[in-house]
C-alpha cells in the first residue's frame, strides 16, 4: 500500500469512529436516520459537540484570511453541503444565503454513469429513492446543524448555472464563497460568468488545483486562468488555490 492510499484509509477510519460516537450522542435527539446522514463538514454545534466531517476545516481557516468582523456583509455560500462555510460566516456577523442542489439528479454526471452513481448513493444511505438520498447525503446534516445552531442562515435550492439575483430578492453580495466547486463542474467558465454580476466586491474561489490539471485539458486549464485574471482584475478580488491548507 503506497503512501497515499494509506492515509486515505486513516481517514476512512477516523471519520467511521467519529461517526460512530456522534451517532450515540445525537440519537437522543430522534432524527429519522440520522446514523445515515452523510457528515461532508466538522460543525460545531456548540456547547462542545462537534459534528463528525469528511472535511474538518476548523483549523485551517486562517488560511482563508477572512475578516473577523463581517457585520452588515451579505455573503453567498455556493456549494454548501453541510454548512459549516456558511455558519462560519454567520459567525463572524454576515447575513448568509447558502445555495445547495435541488436534488442528486441535477448533478453533473456523465450520462452513462448516471444510474450507477445513483443507486450506489441510494445503497450507501440505506435509502429507498433519490430522494431520501439527498436528504441523507446533503439537506439532512444541514438541517440539522441549522436547528442545534439556532441558525439564521437562508438556504436557496438551485444549480450554479441557474443562480440569479431574484432568488435572492433582488440582491447581491459584498462576498460569494466557492469551496471546491469547479473541478466538479462539465461547465466552470459559465459557472463563473453565472457568479461574477452577482458580486459586488469580493468572489472567493477556493479549490484544488491538482485536481483542476487531472480533471481538466490543458486548454480549458488555460482559459480559465485567462478568465480569471481578467475578472480578477475588473470585479473580483481573488481567487485562491486551496493546496496547502
Amino acid at each position: 500500500m503506497d503512501k497515499e492510499q494509506d492515509e486515505i484509509l486513516r481517514e476512512k477510519e477516523r471519520y467511521e469512529r467519529e461517526v460512530a460516537i456522534f451517532n450515540d450522542y445525537a440519537s437522543q435527539f430522534g432524527v429519522p436516520g440520522l446514523n445515515t446522514f452523510f457528515w461532508y463538514h466538522s460543525v460545531d454545534l456548540k456547547d462542545g459537540i462537534v459534528t463528525p466531517g469528511d472535511y474538518d476545516y476548523r483549523h485551517s481557516l486562517h488560511a482563508f484570511q477572512f475578516p473577523d468582523d463581517m457585520r452588515g456583509m451579505k455573503v453567498l455560500d455556493v456549494g454548501s453541503a453541510t454548512g459549516f462555510f456558511a455558519f462560519e460566516f454567520e459567525r463572524r456577523g454576515a447575513d448568509v444565503y447558502s445555495v445547495e442542489l435541488p436534488s442528486l439528479l441535477d448533478w453533473d454526471m456523465i450520462a452513462s454513469e448516471r444510474d450507477q452513481i445513483v443507486r450506489h448513493l441510494m445503497a450507501y444511505h440505506d435509502a429507498s429513492s433519490p430522494e431520501e438520498a439527498y436528504r441523507r447525503h446533503l439537506n439532512g446534516p444541514f438541517e440539522f446543524c441549522h436547528q442545534r445552531r439556532n441558525s439564521s442562515v437562508k438556504r436557496v435550492y438551485s444549480t450554479i448555472y441557474n443562480l440569479r439575483s431574484e432568488l435572492f430578492d433582488g440582491q447581491k453580495f459584498d462576498v460569494v464563497f466557492l469551496g471546491d466547486i469547479l473541478l466538479h463542474l462539465f461547465a466552470p467558465l459559465m459557472a463563473l460568468n453565472v457568479i461574477a454580476p452577482l458580486c459586488k466586491h469580493h468572489h472567493e474561489q477556493r479549490t484544488d488545483v491538482r485536481g483542476m490539471f487531472r480533471n481538466w485539458t490543458a486548454p480549458m486549464m488555460r482559459a480559465w486562468c485567462d478568465w480569471a485574471i481578467k475578472v480578477t482584475r475588473d470585479e473580483v478580488a481573488g481567487i485562491a488555490p486551496m493546496s496547502g491548507l
